[in-house]
């Protein structure tokens, strides 16, 4: 438990949270230097919160508030729209390097044609340009943190440029075993389990195993049901300000009634925390009343 209570400057501290009132624009928390304050306050907040309850979410804090302030690279596994992308911030947030840049690449994007023509084009990232065409770090990311999103949509052929280029940065630790802050922190998602990949000869295995130093699994939001009505609130919140935002016209607050809430609670989501905002999302833009039930609810649950 010591080691839990020592970690110092990377995650939020004891507060008073009425998770009823949770606006997507809380004052930031994180300063108090105690993991478990920080399970048991049930939110951090780095620009938008992230809130839990449920145990696996729980686990899922606990586990990233100790790598934060480690070095190696990370690998955050999980279902998609679960919410990987802000794990990632998360981490650059609560890590040594969380003044420095965030960049993120998304592997998806990449072309299946030869490396050396797509970095050369003029639409692909410039860091990316940089990072195989110079043995320099790139400004861009020199000290920061580089997330590269579904790294296992990248193609073959860039893989072994990217294991190149892993091989010069790291390992980043001096003589000293203090990290070498000219470099870069990688971290990469994954929707699916990399591993079969390597097995089929899809991935190349070198790569997965510097990528998968240490490794995070989001859970679906099919097991986090705690946290649905937290999420619900939160949610119908950041679209009533979005849509404010865009002169949409609403009287006030939509409320959802609690037979809404059972069916939304009881609902599999397969696609996770995505599929929760569009539901709320379509359900809000068509309802002509304030309270939302479950009758207009069921006909946005399954399109």
């Amino acid at each position: 438990m010591s080691a839990m209570k020592e970690i110092s400057n990377v995650v939020c501290g004891t507060k008073s949270l009425d998770k009823d009132n949770i606006s997507p624009n809380l004052p930031s928390i994180c300063h108090v230097s105690s993991v478990e304050n920080t399970v048991q306050s049930g939110i951090i907040d780095h620009g938008s919160p992230f809130v839990f309850s449920s145990n696996p979410m729980k686990n899922l804090v606990r586990r990233l508030c100790l790598i934060a302030p480690m070095e190696r690279p990370v690998l955050i596994q999980g279902e998609s729209g679960t919410g990987k992308d802000t794990v990632a911030k998360l981490l650059h947030a609560c890590s040594n390097r969380k003044h420095q840049p965030l960049v993120r690449i998304h592997c998806g994007s990449i072309p299946e044609q030869p490396a050396e023509v797509w970095w050369k084009a003029a639409h692909a990232p410039s860091v990316w340009r940089r990072l195989f065409s110079s043995e320099l770090i790139p400004p861009e990311i020199s000290s920061g943190t580089l997330v590269l999103d579904n790294v296992d949509e990248l193609p073959k052929h860039f893989q072994a440029d990217l294991l190149r280029i892993i091989n010069r940065v790291m390992p980043m630790i001096h003589k000293n075993h203090q990290p070498d802050w000219d470099a870069f922190r990688i971290v990469t998602t994954t929707k699916i389990n990399l591993a079969e990949k390597v097995r089929s000869r899809q991935f190349i295995g070198g790569l997965f195993h510097k990528i998968n130093a240490i490794s995070l699994t989001v859970p679906p939001l099919r097991e986090r049901q705690e946290d649905i009505n937290y999420l619900i609130d939160l949610t119908v919140k950041q679209i009533h300000g979005e849509l404010i935002s865009s002169n949409y016209q609403l009287s006030s607050l939509v409320q959802i009634s609690r037979e809404a809430r059972e069916l939304l609670m009881n609902y599999n989501w397969p696609g996770n925390l995505h599929e929760l905002y569009n539901t709320l999302a379509r359900t809000i833009l068509w309802s002509e009343d304030n309270l939302i039930g479950p009758e207009i609810l069921k006909d946005f649950m399954h399109d």
